[in-house]
């Protein structure tokens, strides 16, 4: 998990624990809770990944939105203002 602008894009299994955990929690609290994922990027090697999906699909107010990875140009876009080397995040995340 990142707490920082560093560029992160893996979890371990504290982090999937963590995330488990408090989304079972939410409807008792007033907050929000964003995780993003790449499904195209969970093979058969992401089980503990898997299973949290699937644990966490009939918890009450969890919901999905599918994003696809962005070419280059939209990336700048996104970027545009912050100090942010382009090509080497396009490269870094995939898009």
């Amino acid at each position: 998990m990142c707490w920082s602008s560093k560029i992160c894009n893996w979890a371990d299994e504290a982090t999937l624990d963590l995330v488990r955990y408090l989304a079972r929690r939410l409807a008792t609290v007033r907050a929000l809770l964003v995780v993003t994922y790449r499904d195209d990027e969970i093979r058969a090697g992401h089980i503990r990944s898997s299973v949290l999906l699937g644990d966490l699909a009939p918890v009450p107010g969890i919901s999905g939105s599918h994003s696809a990875a962005q070419p280059r140009g939209r990336l700048a876009e996104l970027a545009a203002g912050h100090d942010v080397n382009v090509d080497q995040l396009h490269g870094v995340t995939a898009g």
